[in-house]
């Protein structure tokens, strides 16, 4: 009988399986996107299965932070692809209010919004690098679980679902591509509760004591399954597939 420890490690060595599937799209076109420093509202029209293999591939050749958004209406099989990202370097990229606001403006409802943010390869080469210490020898679940949404993307998830809730402006739901696959990132109830609740500036650390705790039990049984169980048992939801 196969463990589904097993099942994974044994995917880890083709990196060819997906604990989730993302729904199938007819792909229009295998144009590969790329990273700049401006925000631009032409789209890229291809699937959005077509589009997040893009974005994965970003994420293992790009030096750079980025964000995208993708836009697919009900019926239509390729999907609207916009680089959103400014201000980008290694660490960081930024998504303003302003540019989702014009997304809006561009589609009709019903349309469905999803935002991407790639943490390129080096990026999450780096965050293991950085666990040497415990991990003298990462395996690829420890790359991976260190390349899982970082606190800040799960604040960012909080504060989009907020101005989502307060202007009508739809921010749709938030993704993050790694060089390995695709994490589907949100929050609780419960746990956006709290975060309403205390200070603003207490938010970010507060979630980050809960990505260290969820990270760290993964990262010592070197199961992604365990830390994507640890991650939604403390509110921060997660599912994960390999592209």
């Amino acid at each position: 009988m196969v463990t589904r420890r097993k099942f994974i490690q044994n995917a880890f060595a083709s990196l060819a399986f997906a604990v989730l599937s993302p729904p199938p799209l007819a792909s229009a076109s295998s144009r590969i996107f790329q990273t700049n420093n401006n925000v631009d509202l032409n789209p890229e029209i291809v699937s959005r299965v077509q589009g997040e293999k893009n974005l994965v591939e970003l994420a293992r050749t790009g030096d750079f932070e980025d964000a995208w958004v993708c836009v697919e209406t009900p019926g239509v099989k390729d999907a609207y692809w916009y680089n959103v990202g400014k201000n980008i370097s290694r660490d960081s990229v930024q998504v303003g209010k302003d540019t989702l606001r014009e997304i809006n403006k561009k589609h009709k409802s019903p349309f469905s919004l999803t935002r991407y943010h790639i943490h390129p390869k080096k990026k999450s080469d780096k965050k293991v690098l950085d666990l040497k210490n415990v991990l003298p020898h990462p395996s690829k679940e420890q790359y991976v679980i260190v390349g899982l949404p970082a606190e800040g993307d799960y604040l960012a998830e909080f504060m989009a679902h907020e101005y989502e809730r307060k202007s009508g402006i739809i921010w749709g739901k938030n993704k993050v591509v790694s060089y390995l696959g695709i994490a589907k990132n949100d929050i609780s109830e419960e746990l956006r509760n709290i975060l309403r609740n205390i200070d603003p500036e207490e938010r970010k650390p507060y979630l980050r004591k809960l990505w260290v705790e969820a990270c760290s039990t993964g990262l010592k049984a070197d199961s992604l399954s365990i830390a994507i169980d640890e991650f939604n048992k403390r509110g921060l939801k997660l599912e994960y597939y390999f592209m």
